[in-house]
């Protein structure tokens, strides 16, 4: 029992690690050649778990051998268009000028209700109104509408919006993020006393706290459970 324990854990630490090598993305963002590495890795490291009898070194180097090939796959797409066009293929344009392309819809295998969904998603349910729909090489589908369908922006509105930066934890389930305060040049007193102003006395009682870079702090509590 304590043997599958510890090849588990063992086998979950370099799973980790392996996917922190391959770099921050997430699974819709995935191409197909990550997606197959994945699913790869996630069938391998299964089996040092369930099979005593292979060694939990060969179990692992697998798995060490399709990250490298993933990183090595990786810098060479970094580097060479035509190696990057084989293996993720390239953007096909569905939709143009408010009209839906049948051959293309044919060649990238999707239908039209599929195409009509994704518009949906993104709030669009008039064609007409797309310019171009193009379905990208991880499988979204990227919509651009004419300009005059393309929603207002406050800077079109000349509407002036304070910049407030991005916003750090400083209260994380209760407990003091100092780090961040201080990166911030603020104080435990600052905090305590916003939170003073709306209503709560106690810390325990927050479960997240924010400041951002015009010092705003925001706020949320812990729901009951």
């Amino acid at each position: 029992m304590l043997s599958t324990i510890l090849r588990t854990v063992i086998v979950y630490l370099v799973v980790i690690v392996s996917m922190r090598l391959m770099g921050k993305r997430q699974v819709v963002q995935l191409e197909p050649n990550e997606l197959v590495i994945m699913i790869m890795i996630s069938e391998l490291a299964a089996i040092p778990i369930q099979d005593k009898s292979l060694s939990l070194f060969q179990g692992i180097v697998p798995i060490i051998i399709l990250v490298l090939l993933q990183i090595g796959l990786s810098l060479l797409l970094l580097k060479s268009i035509r190696a990057r066009v084989i293996v993720c293929g390239k953007p096909s344009v569905l939709i143009k000028d408010g009209l839906i392309l049948r051959k293309a819809l044919a060649k990238s295998r999707i239908m039209i209700e599929e195409v009509l969904e994704e518009l949906r998603i993104k709030g669009v349910t008039d064609v007409s109104t797309v310019q171009y729909g193009i379905i990208e090489t991880n499988g979204q589908i990227s919509v651009i509408l004419y300009p005059q369908h393309q929603p207002v922006t406050q800077g079109q509105m000349s509407v002036s919006e304070e910049n407030k930066g991005l916003p750090v934890i400083v209260l994380n389930d209760g407990r003091w993020l100092d780090s961040n305060l201080k990166a911030r040049g603020l104080t435990r007193e600052f905090v305590q006393n916003e939170l003073s102003r709306r209503g709560i006395d106690d810390i325990k009682s927050v479960y997240v706290a924010m400041v951002d870079e015009l010092n705003h702090v925001y706020v949320a509590g812990r729901q009951a459970r």
